[in-house]
Parts: structure tokens; C-alpha cells; sequence
């Protein structure tokens, strides 16, 4: 039985992510309508414009926070290595073990590779 190739973080969907995207561009579709409408004559939708910039302002948010989520679940690793060796900085005035190296180069390969 062949293997499957391990995919890299940045090759798997994340549907989460597609979902908030696609809220934010409903934002976006219905502030733009609402403009529209208002444009057209008579129409007040001003109300309607606010609301749309409003709930496109959340959803840009929740975006950014789902991304920073990511971000601090990706460098785990790169941290926990970090932690582990800081008091060894303090106390060494900058001088980096061999040790320290090597931690810190597995945890940037867990990071990349996302075992």
C-alpha cells in the first residue's frame, strides 16, 4: 500500500477561514447595494449602509483574530523552546548552547511540517 504524501500547513483547506471570508464579502455585497439603492433616488437606506459596515467591520475581525488564533497555535512550538532556554540566556549573557540550537531547529521543522 502506497503512502500519501503529507501535506504542509499552508496545503490544507480551512474551511473555517473560506467561511469567514465569505461572510466578510457578504458584508461588502450588501453595504455596496445599499449605496446602490440610496444612489438610485429616493431610497433611504442609510440605516441599511451602517449596518452593513458595521457587521463588515466584525466579520474583517474575526478574521484577524481567527488568523492571530493561527498564529500563536503555529509557533507553539518555537515558544515552548524559547521558555525552556530563557533563563539560560539571562544567566549566560546571550550565549547560545548547542542544545538550544538543536531544540530550536526541531521545533521550527514541527512548525513548518505541522506534526
Amino acid at each position: 500500500m502506497q503512502k500519501e504524501p503529507k501535506q504542509k500547513r499552508s496545503e490544507v483547506p480551512d474551511e473555517k477561514l473560506d467561511e469567514l471570508i465569505g461572510e466578510y464579502g457578504n458584508c461588502r455585497a450588501n453595504e455596496a447595494t445599499a449605496k446602490y439603492l440610496v444612489q438610485q433616488g429616493g431610497f433611504s437606506a442609510k440605516k441599511g449602509i451602517i449596518i452593513a459596515r458595521t457587521n463588515g467591520a466584525k466579520a474583517k475581525q474575526a478574521i484577524i483574530d481567527y488568523h492571530n488564533k493561527k498564529i500563536q497555535e503555529a509557533t507553539k512550538y518555537i515558544r515552548d523552546v524559547y521558555e525552556k532556554y530563557k533563563k539560560e540566556f539571562e544567566d549566560a549573557s546571550g550565549v547560545i548552547t548547542i542544545s538550544w540550537n538543536s531544540d530550536l531547529w526541531q521545533a521550527i521543522k514541527q512548525t513548518v511540517e505541522g506534526e
